[in-house]
């Protein structure tokens, strides 16, 4: 038969290799874009990613007139849990809010870490202009991270969470504004040590 010739048996293989290298070229094609653009230790998207999510949600959100909301997050206590227990149980602690912030969100949501304990989370929801809607949506996520987390050696060790809010388009209509008014929020947040969360100012 035809494919037990020599030829036949060539063509296979070079196809076979061809598709074999293809693939390859694919894959680290978009490993590259996965490492460019999510965070090597928590594995979520990284600033960069972040940005232009935003970025594409707020030029969405002045085509259809569709709010949105961003929380910006920070850690209360943990360059402590850094200090005394070293840099591995801190990236231990990182990689466990990363996994509680994702569950705590709805899909569609985006969490990103922005650099060091601070993190971002992107509400795509239509009730995203409703304040005691958000208030309620960021106290959950703080109980959550708020719980004890068991680290390498097993201590465990509590770290809070300040959380500022703004939403698209009642408190900024673009997107350097919106994470400025939510940074604001978080701040005041954090100084006031309150209910740890804030909503920044209606414009």
């Amino acid at each position: 038969p035809w494919w037990s010739t020599t030829a036949a048996m060539i063509g296979l293989l070079v196809s076979l290799f061809s598709a074999l290298a293809s693939y390859r070229i694919l894959y680290d094609r978009s490993r590259i874009r996965h490492l460019a653009d999510h965070d090597p230790l928590t594995q979520l998207p990284n600033r960069r990613q972040a940005l232009a999510e935003l970025h594409e949600l707020t030029h969405r959100g002045k085509r259809n007139n569709q709010p949105f909301a961003l929380l910006s997050i920070d850690l209360d206590g943990f360059k402590p849990i850094n200090d005394e227990y070293g840099h591995d149980a801190g990236d231990e602690v990182l990689r466990t809010i990363a996994q509680r912030l994702l569950s705590s969100v709805r899909r569609g949501d985006t969490v990103a870490r922005m650099g060091g304990d601070e993190f971002l989370v992107l509400i795509d929801d239509p009730l995203a202009h409703d304040e005691e809607h958000l208030l309620a949506y960021a106290a959950r996520m703080r109980s959550k991270l708020s719980q004890p987390m068991q680290i390498i050696g097993g201590d465990l060790v509590y770290v809070g969470a300040s959380i500022g809010i703004a939403s698209y388009p009642s408190h900024a209509d673009e997107m350097h504004g919106l994470i400025r008014e939510a940074d604001q929020a978080m701040y005041r947040a954090k100084r006031d040590k309150t209910s740890g969360v804030e909503i920044a100012q209606a414009i």
